[in-house]
């Protein structure tokens, strides 16, 4: 049985990321979705692995990348972003 994957979206208005990457084309950046969602899923690596170092908890690079593109970690870590975003 093939197991579909959860996506979530993660911005602060709602966006998925075909809304955020029209969005920035409108400002003037020429990003596609695909690279909007890279950027997002790396950027989310560099916080899952601050948590697991402050936490003292040694995590491979493979179990890293499985916990940010799983959506209940992404939908749990986006209030802290938020709140980040607006200080």
């Amino acid at each position: 049985m093939d197991k579909k994957k959860k996506y979530a979206t993660i911005d602060f208005s709602g966006m998925n990321f075909r809304n955020i990457s029209t969005e920035l084309k409108k400002e003037g950046y020429n990003i596609g979705a695909s690279r909007v969602r890279t950027i997002m899923l790396k950027s989310l690596k560099v916080i899952a692995k601050a948590v697991c170092r402050h936490q003292g908890i040694s995590i491979s690079n493979e179990r890293l990348n499985s916990i940010v593109v799983d959506s209940d970690f992404q939908n749990n870590i986006a209030p802290f972003i938020e709140e980040a975003y607006k200080e």
